[in-house]
């Protein structure tokens, strides 16, 4: 569903630029809008083709109702395939008004308006959730907990993924006080800009981040340019308003709000530099995401990867040849991970046979909740994590792991992931 939205949504923007462009450049309307007419054909077979992929409907409705961003994702489909079609079939003569122009018809207004949706919803929605991720919880007090145990590598990672979050609502506030000092055309509401250089100092304190915070930034580069553009742009903000309050030239504070504005601009660059970098090479990224311990690079769906009980011939092809298999299970003192040197066999209905010390089947016995992990010796970026209740087979001497949860995944790397059929 996630792959229908993005490629509807991208084949309505491409197409609906395209049709303007032969429309309002050569002047081929009419060509240009049965040209526009055959997309939604097209967008009709996208969809077949990807609901014919869709085994689990009963599913769906739950899905949507867990993860908003999937619902926003496909409502916002929906609404742009019927702003597409309207905006095709309202196809002006000639090309509206652009932003801030008068409008001469209101038809030309309404054109206007449904081609932005078409063309500019996927920023939209990508702006409106990071901001309001960034906006979620109490960063300060989780940069506290990190900070505490700043030498493990997770934590430093989760300390940088925080701060990015904190850029984020730094960013949001001075961009609602360069808006409004903009349009309202009164400087005096930058006078809050000043306070965020304040609020990241008070977080880097209350957070404990003195002892990891230069590790942080050595690690992650482009976060260190974002604090500075952060503290520039407020430092900007604040001479723009001072200005009129001084006598200064007027000159001066249009010339310090264009400086913050650009600095603003340019940190929205580096953050969406910061994440492509991190889309490619299959690492954790500025979003509120990269704070789980692992993240699924490649295309394969995160999490229950097939039916409670059964394996796919990839997961099955990973135990079969695998040398170095990893049993996870509680004893009495806590957690226990045990290195087997392989599986025994995999039997028809996906139940491993395991060659485990007797520590695992003493544990097997206090508790049958095992996890068996393993990675592809033939395909050295997948790993595939079977768990399930393990039984000890005293005849065959062997431990007997029904499966009952799989999960599937690649290794971070660079962004070629390939998809496999199972």
């Amino acid at each position: 569903m996630e792959v229908w939205s993005r490629q509807v949504r991208v084949l309505l923007a491409v197409s609906l630029a395209a049709v303007a462009a032969v429309a309002f450049g050569p002047g081929l309307v009419t060509e240009a809008r049965f040209g526009g007419a055959v997309v939604p054909a097209v967008v009709l077979a996208i969809t077949l083709r990807q609901a014919h992929k869709v085994r689990l409907w009963p599913y769906i409705p739950g899905m949507l109702a867990r993860d908003p961003w999937l619902g926003v994702s496909v409502s916002i489909t929906l609404i742009a395939v019927a702003a597409y079609v309207a905006a095709i079939a309202t196809l002006p003569r000639t090309a509206p008004p652009l932003l801030f122009d008068p409008v001469t018809e209101p038809a030309d207004g309404v054109w206007a308006a449904l081609a932005g949706l078409v063309l500019l919803n996927g920023v939209a929605v990508i702006v409106l959730r990071a901001l309001i991720e960034a906006w979620r919880g109490r960063p300060v007090r989780a940069l506290a907990e990190f900070a505490a145990v700043h030498e493990d590598r997770t934590a430093r990672r989760d300390i940088d993924v925080t701060l990015w979050l904190v850029a984020g609502r730094a960013w949001s506030v001075l961009a609602v006080v360069a808006g409004a000092a903009l349009f309202l055309d009164e400087p005096g509401w930058a006078f809050a800009a000043p306070a965020v250089p304040l609020a990241l100092g008070w977080a880097h304190a209350r957070g404990g981040l003195a002892p990891c915070l230069r590790q942080v930034l050595v690690t992650d580069r482009l976060l260190k340019v974002a604090l500075a553009l952060l503290v520039a742009a407020s430092l900007a903000l604040g001479v723009a308003a001072a200005v009129p309050a001084l006598g200064l030239p007027g000159m001066v504070g249009a010339w310090s709000l264009r400086a913050g504005i650009g600095m603003l601009a340019a940190l929205v660059a580096v953050s969406a530099t910061r994440s492509a970098r991190a889309w490619w090479r299959g690492a954790p990224g500025p979003w509120r995401a990269s704070l789980i311990m692992c993240e699924s690079c490649g295309p394969r769906l995160p999490g229950d990867a097939g039916p409670p009980v059964g394996l796919s011939g990839e997961v099955r092809r990973a135990f079969t040849y695998a040398r170095g298999v990893v049993l996870a299970y509680a004893d009495p003192t806590g957690p226990r991970a045990l290195a087997v040197g392989s599986v025994s066999s995999v039997g028809p209905g996906g139940e491993l046979r395991l060659i485990a010390a007797d520590d695992a089947w003493r544990a097997a016995e206090h508790d049958p909740r095992v996890a068996v992990f393993v990675a592809d010796p033939l395909d050295r970026r997948f790993w595939a994590e079977v768990r399930g209740i393990a039984i000890g087979d005293t005849e065959a001497a062997v431990l007997r792991i029904t499966p009952k949860h799989v999960m599937v995944g690649e290794y971070p790397g660079r962004h070629q992931g390939r998809r496999r059929p199972g």
